[in-house]
């Protein structure tokens, strides 16, 4: 019997409670709520930050905009020393001079190549790997470059389940 007049005054607790804040009479506590800026209510933080418009053609900024400014007018493009043609390093005139290597990059798994030895240019060899880097120093000057090609394996066998043939 305990019980039952136990809920029963839970039950009229929250009732009264409910009609209460219901009543307006929790406004109070509203407020207090958002003060503290908890996002219950449906109200967002992103209403209270008012989005402010900017004139792009004010004065005060127009003094920082070029239009005629190309930063990268007087840039060069790189070109290297080498250049890899049918698995083939060719030497460019450029690189009249220097003593250039050349060597292969396999790769060993996600974090790890293995690398080839270096052969020295010109050279008829060619390059049987996917990653070529080379390298042409003079003195104490080093240009090196990563060249790459889809380079594929004659007669290699496929990764990949034959088809079965009824």
């Amino acid at each position: 019997m305990h019980i039952r007049s136990f809920l029963l005054a839970c039950f009229a607790c929250c009732f009264v409670m409910m009609a209460y804040y219901d009543a307006g009479f929790g406004t109070a506590y509203r407020n207090i709520v958002s003060f503290v800026r908890y996002p219950i209510y449906g109200n967002s933080m992103f209403d209270t930050c008012p989005l402010v418009l900017y004139n792009h053609l004010d004065p005060e900024l127009l003094k920082f905009h070029h239009p005629g400014y190309n930063r990268k007018e007087n840039c060069t493009v790189y070109e290297p020393f080498t250049e890899l043609v049918d698995a083939q390093v060719l030497v460019k005139e450029k690189a009249k001079g220097y003593d250039c290597q050349a060597r292969c990059i396999f790769p060993y798994n996600d974090f790890k190549y293995i690398e080839g030895t270096w052969i020295n240019l010109p050279s008829s060899n060619l390059f049987e790997c996917d990653i070529v880097e080379t390298s042409c120093s003079q003195n104490e000057t080093v240009e090196a470059f990563l060249h790459t090609q889809i380079y594929e394996q004659k007669g290699a066998q496929s990764t990949f389940p034959q088809p079965i043939e009824e």
